[in-house]
């Protein structure tokens, strides 16, 4: 899958754990989503979701993509 065919307004691309403190600062944004879907983001709790997999899947089938304006992360 061609990640950048995801948006024509920004640029797509993978996310990696090199990407965890950016990840942290655009979730840390956001305290109202975690009102309603606790618990709180931490840096490990977003590694554990880049790890995690269906049953049945693989990291083959794993994209977790970030959505940049110029060079600010604003969506994953």
């Amino acid at each position: 899958m061609d990640v950048n065919s995801l948006s024509q307004k920004f640029y797509v691309r993978k996310l990696d754990k090199n990407d965890l403190d950016i990840i942290f600062d655009l979730c840390c944004g956001n305290p109202v989503f975690y009102q309603y879907h606790p618990p709180f983001v931490t840096k490990e709790s977003i590694l554990k979701d880049m790890k995690a997999l269906p049953s049945g899947k693989s990291y083959d089938d794993k994209f977790y993509v970030g959505f940049f304006e110029k060079e600010s992360l604003v969506a994953i």
